[in-house]
């Protein structure tokens, strides 16, 4: 792996983009790019691929029926399209929405769905998701192309772009997003993951299974910690903690928490030093639910 990062940190000399090769899938990243790109490069592989596995095993673990496949991925924050590519490469899913507001992502997000022949299935929306419409501010990172944020008032950096917000219930209004089609959602927005699932009661009444990063001093930082788990607990009945949960035990369905229990793993990653895990929220059938293990 320290061989790969070398040649990483080599390659930004001569090249902007180097190809990798991960889980049946190729991608190109950028070679300026020292976390998701370094990162891919280096491990072949990132911890979202991870946690979109045990994503689609949880959920077909806990619903006792495999109704949500073959529908269409929502993926917020799509970043470059290592998680659009590798759900569609799963073969659970039909199709890709995936909305990213950075503009270099995009041009990669693209050219990595027409590498790995996905072209058709992958639908991309330049703009970024929230709990309202209009105009916003990008902060940009310049050495990691998934630390870009999303800031309501103009944050008066200089490297800060105006992007687009949307709602995803206007998008749902506007016959983009058809509702009975999405199987899951994901949603990756450093921080703003409260305002997109506020902006999306359309899908999160009807219980589709949800999957953000849980990162809480962001989320408090933007003012939206509190308001994510009202969300949580009025329409989904259970939760799992994806870093930490292991294949087996989610096969077993000995990983669903009920979804009260979301502020003790608040605490638990104050305790633990974690600054942020990816959680996916579940409404599940009562008899599913009686399945879990303490």
């Amino acid at each position: 792996m320290s061989r790969r990062r070398e040649f990483f940190a080599d390659a930004s000399r001569h090249t902007p983009l180097l190809a990798v090769d991960s889980g049946g899938c190729r991608y190109l990243v950028a070679t300026w790019d020292v976390k998701v790109g370094r990162s891919l490069f280096a491990n072949r592989r990132r911890a979202e691929m991870v946690a979109l596995r045990k994503a689609i095993d949880v959920a077909s673990a806990s619903s006792g029926a495999a109704g949500w496949e073959g529908g269409t991925f929502l993926d917020v924050g799509a970043n470059i399209g290592t998680t659009t590519i590798a759900a569609l490469a799963s073969g659970r899913f039909a199709a890709v929405i995936a909305l990213e507001p950075e503009l270099e992502n995009v041009r990669l997000l693209r050219a990595n769905a027409a590498l790995n022949g996905f072209e058709r299935e992958v639908k991309v929306l330049p703009v970024a998701a929230s709990d309202r419409e209009g105009i916003a501010h990008l902060r940009m990172s310049v050495k990691n192309s998934g630390g870009h944020s999303v800031a309501i008032e103009d944050p008066g950096e200089s490297t800060a772009r105006a992007i687009q917000v949307v709602r995803l219930d206007h998008l749902v209004e506007r016959g983009v997003i058809d509702p009975d089609r999405v199987g899951m959602v994901w949603v990756d927005a450093q921080g703003h993951e409260g305002h997109v699932v506020r902006g999306a009661q359309s899908l999160v009444r009807r219980g589709i299974p949800v999957v953000l990063e849980f990162a809480p001093a962001q989320l408090a930082a933007s003012s939206r910690l509190e308001t994510l788990l009202d969300d949580a607990r009025e329409h989904y009945t259970h939760f799992v903690d994806l870093r930490t949960a292991a294949l087996g035990a989610i096969r077993r369905s000995e990983v669903l928490r009920p979804v009260g229990e979301l502020t003790r793993l608040v605490d638990a990653l104050d305790a633990q030093d974690r600054v942020f895990t990816d959680i996916q929220l579940l409404r599940v059938p009562r008899r599913s639910a009686s399945r879990r293990l303490a």
